[in-house]
This record gives structure tokens, sequence and C-alpha cells, in this order.
């Protein structure tokens, strides 16, 4: 895949025309080298929301390094405005002990893109993930 619109729709997310011209791009995980971005905008994300909580690169390795129903190649969608992160999103899902599973999206955007329009293709971008996993996930019921 060569062009960014071949690129965002492998993965199920194309932007608006007008978000591309302002140098906004959709990509997959490209391995560790990320974490440092990701938390960056992790910790803008948090602090425009006024959460006090420090997000470092290690911490992320760390506890991305551990996940266990998120496939981060197909899961963790990330978001560059000229080459620099901006946001991304995750799913992941958990068995409940009711049985049924819960599905997480994890959306964590650079305030200064909040007005952008990003949001939404983000968010539908982890409902359809979810929707895809939820239907590739055996039907087996978990038991405490």
């Amino acid at each position: 895949m060569s062009g960014t619109a071949d690129i965002e729709t492998a993965l199920g997310l194309v932007l608006d025309p007008s978000l591309a011209a302002a140098g906004l791009r959709v990509r997959g995980f490209a391995g560790p080298e990320d974490y440092v971005g990701l938390a960056a905008a992790n910790q803008r994300s948090r602090d425009g929301a006024g959460i006090e909580q420090v997000v470092t690169a290690e911490a992320m390795a760390r506890d991305y390094a551990h996940l266990v129903n998120c496939d981060l190649d197909r899961d963790l969608l990330v978001v560059e405005r000229h080459g620099a992160i901006v946001g991304y999103v995750r799913v992941e899902w958990r068995d409940l002990e009711d049985g049924t599973r819960g599905f997480t999206a994890i959306v964590m955007l650079d305030p200064v893109h909040g007005g952008s329009g990003l949001h939404a293709p983000m968010l539908q971008w982890a409902e359809d993930r979810s929707v895809a996993k939820a239907r590739a996930i055996s039907s087996r019921r978990w038991s405490p």
C-alpha cells in the first residue's frame, strides 16, 4: 500500500479530505517506537480533561506488553499530523463475571484537535472494530 487512502481503507477508517489536507493521517501501530508519541498524546488528552495522572512511554510499554485481548497490529489506530502522533484509539475485550463480554474503546486525542472532526470517525472505527472482534470470538462462556 502506498497512498494514505489505501492505508486508511485497509484499517477501516478513511478521513474526510479536509482532515487529510490539514496534514492528518491514520496508520497502524509501528511498534515500540510509537510509545513516546502515544504517551505524549495520552498525557495531553488527560491534561486537557483535567486528569492529574502522569503517563510515560515506559509505563505504556509495560502495560501494552501484557494486553491479553488486544492485538496491537489490528486493534490500535494511530492518528498523526505531519508525522507527529496526536492521538490514538484502541479496543479490547474481556469476559465478565456474568458470562457476557465487555468491549472497551480507549480514545485519546490532543485537545488541539478536539474540534477537528476526528472524534467521530475514531469512535466509529472503535465501534466497528469491536463488532468485528465480537463476531470473530468464539461463543464460549467464561465461568468464574
